[in-house]
């Protein structure tokens, strides 16, 4: 049961991670192009694993 409850805890850390990560990459490339702090315009993670999925189909 250890065993169970420890790799869903790393499987949740590895998808905050990422998500942390895609954030971060177009944080810095809108602040970049546009010199704004934060941009509205940005696709979100949710879009871009969806689309990223849809592809790997």
């Amino acid at each position: 049961m250890k065993h169970i409850i420890l790799l869903l805890s790393v499987i949740a850390l590895a998808a905050c991670t990422n998500k942390a990560a895609y954030d971060a990459i177009k944080h810095n490339q809108c602040l970049e192009k546009t010199g704004k702090i934060h941009c509205d315009e940005i696709e979100g993670y949710e879009d871009y694993k969806q689309k990223r999925d849809e592809l790997l189909k």
